[in-house]
């Protein structure tokens, strides 16, 4: 998988593995790792974004073109058939086994 290293991207970050580390872990310092999936190539995800910020600024978003533009956007951005939902939900696992993995392997 590509990643992007850009460590000058901040953003709170929350649900509900965060919330329960930290109140499982109170004392502690916690930090938070967002992992994003992609559906689409890049090149696809860029398009459907500048498509989108058009419509937003100069488009009619109840117009056909504008429903269009809507539907590809979310058809983009989030991958509604179950294939992708049970790879996102395999690799989310494995990941989460890791991390607990090696946070066991921590000295106390």
């Amino acid at each position: 998988m590509e990643g992007v290293d850009a460590p000058e991207i901040e953003c709170e970050n929350s649900g509900s593995i965060v919330a329960a580390l930290e109140q499982l872990l109170p004392e502690q310092e916690t930090y938070g790792v967002v992992v994003e999936y992609g559906v689409v190539e890049l090149a696809q995800v860029i398009k459907a974004l500048i498509a989108d910020n058009w419509l937003n600024n100069k488009g009619d978003p109840e117009s056909e073109q504008g429903r269009r533009i809507k539907r590809e956007n979310l058809d983009t951005l989030y991958g509604n058939n179950t294939d992708w939902k049970n790879r996102v939900w395999a690799h989310s696992s494995w990941l989460l086994e890791k991390t607990v993995g090696g946070l066991r392997a921590l000295p106390d």
